[in-house]
């Protein structure tokens, strides 16, 4: 990991993480805290979520993912912000994004914003209307938007880029 200060100009080294990974998501856990979700690494998919602490300067382990997922779509939800939508992604290790499996499936993150060790996984059986890879995302007064991203046909081995989106709403 890296910290950088963008006023002052520097970065330095950070913790380094529990698990090497990359093709993950990341969002803010609370202060000074980041929660690394998903990714791969030595061509297996991450499950683990990890949390990144720049003030004591560690990286632990938290909950597991239902399923493994490279380059996951990760957004916390604006009206409750314990609350981290894991969507989409690839199943395969190691692949390039057309060649991967895309996901259709989501899950819900519920941060412990306090101890984060109680951190957990809820609804892991979500479903979007269909796989999507690097999409973007984005916050709404109520949910979360998200936005195209690659979609793709096994049976032709064919990436196709999406435009349409769909919303996320948290009751």
């Amino acid at each position: 990991t890296e910290i950088i200060d963008p006023v002052a100009g520097t970065s330095v080294p950070g913790p380094p993480l529990a698990e090497k990974r990359a093709h993950h998501g990341a969002v803010r856990a609370g202060q000074q805290v980041v929660a690394v979700i998903g990714g791969e690494g030595q061509n297996a998919l991450r499950r683990r979520v990890e949390f990144v602490s720049t003030t004591r300067n560690t990286a632990s382990l938290g909950p597991e993912l239902t399923i493994g997922r490279s380059r996951p779509i990760v957004g916390v939800f604006p009206n409750d912000q314990r609350v981290v939508l894991v969507a989409g992604g690839v199943s395969s290790a190691g692949t390039s994004v057309g060649s991967g499996q895309g996901v259709d499936s989501a899950e819900l993150l519920l941060l412990d914003l306090q101890g984060l060790e109680g951190s957990e996984v809820l609804c892991p059986n979500l479903k979007m209307t269909q796989a999507r890879v690097a999409a973007g995302i984005t916050s709404l007064e109520d949910g979360l938007l998200i936005v195209g991203g690659i979609a793709w046909s096994d049976e032709h081995n064919k990436e196709e880029a999406l435009n349409n989106a769909e919303e996320v709403v948290l009751q």
